[in-house]
């Protein structure tokens, strides 16, 4: 599911390691072995934000750190589908203070650590389902694509169609630059202005007129300037060398 990124705002050395330890028993056991964390002890309004904050699947918050919501609420205006979990929440304090953030969790100060357990791990799950999945949105729809079942893009005039393997076609408007940079996935290569294909649906290419077969029977054409990466990374995914 590539590098899952988790962000820990707090400024308790024990608590943190306790998360720590928790978020990559969980991470290890699904086998995902790749996973990042960063840890906050402070923000303050006006601060620069790293992209890695705002790119991350799960965000933990002690609840009573300095500006702890209005943390979250810089998040979530950016990345709606980051998972963010409240711990140590006060009771007493306002809800709706905390759901203008749509926290995924809040774990009361009275609850054990099991709680903050199964809320990352629930939260991991759901996001490992989302990794498979893409999400567009344009003014009238939302989409939402299966990453395994995608044979290829491509871009005509002001749209992106997608070609999936069970003869189902989606379209709405973007450009191909866009959909190359949401989607980080080894699978993916670029072989043409105007096409932006999976490897895992590759049926043969022809090395002499540069054509690539799906297997949906479609040709395509990989223009000159991509033909080394396409080549380089079927062969990396085949475990050869280029």
């Amino acid at each position: 599911m590539g590098v899952f990124k988790t962000v820990i705002y707090d400024n308790d050395t024990n608590r943190i390691d306790t998360l720590e330890y928790i978020i990559k028993s969980i991470a290890l056991n699904e086998n995902w072995n790749e996973f990042a964390i960063m840890k906050k002890s402070n923000f303050f309004y006006g601060q620069i934000i790293s992209d890695f904050v705002f790119e991350s699947h799960l965000v933990l918050i002690e609840f009573n750190m300095p500006n702890a919501i209005a943390f979250a609420e810089s998040i979530r205006k950016k990345n709606m589908f980051s998972k963010i979990i409240f711990y140590d929440y006060d009771t007493k304090t306002d809800i709706n203070f905390v759901l203008k953030c749509t926290p995924f969790a809040c774990i009361a100060s009275n609850q054990k650590i099991d709680s903050i357990q199964d809320a990352i791990k629930k939260c991991l799950e759901l996001s490992a389902q989302e990794s498979n999945m893409l999400f567009f949105e344009s003014r009238r729809t939302m989409l939402f694509l299966p990453i395994d079942k995608i044979v290829y893009f491509y871009s005509e005039q002001h749209y992106i169609n997608v070609i999936y393997d069970m003869a189902e076609t989606d379209r709405f408007k973007d450009k191909l630059d866009n959909i190359e940079s949401k989607i980080s996935n080894q699978f993916f290569v670029r072989i043409h202005k105007s096409y932006f294909i999976s490897l895992l649906h590759i049926s043969k290419i022809d090395k002499k007129t540069h054509i690539i077969v799906m297997n949906n029977g479609d040709e395509l054409p990989i223009s000159d300037s991509y033909y080394k990466n396409v080549i380089a990374k079927l062969k990396q995914l085949c475990s050869l060398k280029p």
